[in-house]
């Protein structure tokens, strides 16, 4: 998938390296407040996802 890029933001698919930021940002108190409880609580359970 190829890269959105604007002046000020680059949007790019999500990898493996994203691991740790991923879970931490859905386990900030905002996100669940705002979004929902994703139940992701370590790193293992983004590898056995469907990939979407």
């Amino acid at each position: 998938m190829k890269p959105i890029i604007t002046s000020s933001l680059i949007v790019d698919q999500l990898s493996i390296n994203d691991a740790s930021f991923m879970q931490e940002l859905l386990n900030t108190r905002g996100w669940k407040q705002f979004i929902g409880e994703r139940n992701v609580h370590d790193l293992t359970f983004g590898e056995v996802g469907d990939g979407i």
